[in-house]
């Protein structure tokens, strides 16, 4: 069975459309046949929080499931959907059964598909007793999300998507503008993270870049959020969600008490800001502020840090819930 992978923002965008052509092909009708009409999907987590950054992308797979699913079923296809979830919470990871239950509500059928990384394969399965216990989380995730109520009441659930959808935008526009598309960013990231000793290391499945360009675009994923893990900025897995946050709860006064309703109601948006909350500690120990700019020679390379510093810093980024 071939299976489609969409790993971008522009690719997860237009993941239906391509399903939709797909599915209704007649000359893939035979295979779907042969397959009992199952197909699966893959989401990729990481290059589209490398594109677009934590919020974004997690706004973007959720909608890109829902989108899917309503595809699959007007073609009588059983979607079961590719889950490409890093170890670290920038590229997907954190809490199995909380990720599991925030999967668009009434679209979860019983099947899934969990990559499972190496660097994360010690500390949950080289245990028996370890390795039952996550299977239990994953089997107790799903049997929830298939028995629980499958909405939230619908004015409910259209205020949360609004919400999300405007925090989404403002998210995105931060990040592209101060992270993907500052030339200085990509500067600082090899001088002040392992990524080019990475590069040689050979720890991975496939290189460091898709070509030999020194482009973020050819840079892949995997060695853009392992590289900011291992100097302690841990920046996909927090940059522009405080600031989207913020700028959400300073439009209106129920704003602030929409996004708490979100905490307690929105299972997406409460994994979605427990995952910041697991990565937020670690930049601090050390801080970023720690990282010895004065032997980064490019002048950039201070401006990028103090942005990087001043973000992190920032009183008005905390949502209190």
């Amino acid at each position: 069975m071939p299976v489609p992978l969409f790993e971008s923002i522009e690719a997860l965008r237009a993941s239906p459309t391509v399903m939709r052509r797909i599915w209704s092909d007649p000359n893939f009708q035979p295979l779907l046949d042969s397959w009992g009409r199952t197909h699966e999907v893959m989401l990729g987590y990481s290059d589209s929080n490398k594109d677009g950054g934590m919020l974004t992308s997690t706004w973007e797979l959720h909608k890109a499931q829902h989108q899917l699913h309503e595809a699959a079923r007007e073609h009588k296809v059983n979607l079961r959907i590719f889950h490409g979830r890093g170890g670290t919470v920038g590229r997907g990871g954190g809490p199995t059964h909380a990720a599991i239950l925030a999967q668009p509500a009434g679209d979860f059928t019983g099947a899934i598909r969990i990559t499972e990384q190496g660097e994360v394969l010690s500390w949950k399965y080289a245990d028996p007793v370890l390795a039952e216990w996550n299977l239990e989380i994953m089997i107790a995730a799903c049997l929830e999300a298939i028995t629980m109520p499958t909405k939230a009441p619908p004015e409910a659930q259209q205020r949360w998507d609004e919400a999300m959808e405007a925090m989404s935008a403002d998210a995105f526009t931060f990040y592209r503008k101060h992270i993907a598309e500052d030339a200085g960013v990509l500067e600082y990231f090899e001088q002040a993270t392992p990524v080019n000793e990475l590069e040689h290391a050979r720890i991975g499945s496939r290189p460091a870049r898709r070509t030999a360009s020194r482009s973020l675009d050819d840079l892949r994923a995997i060695p853009w959020v392992f590289g900011w893990m291992q100097s302690r900025h841990a920046i996909p897995a927090w940059f522009g969600v405080g600031y989207a946050l913020e700028r959400f709860s300073k439009r209106s006064a129920a704003n602030a008490d929409l996004l708490r309703e979100m905490m307690h109601g929105f299972p997406l948006f409460n994994s979605l800001l427990r995952n910041v909350e697991l990565a937020w500690p670690k930049p601090t120990s050390p801080s970023p502020a720690s990282t010895p700019t004065s032997s980064l020679t490019p002048r950039s390379a201070n401006r990028v840090f103090a942005m990087l510093q001043q973000e992190f810093d920032a009183p008005g980024r905390r949502f209190s819930p």
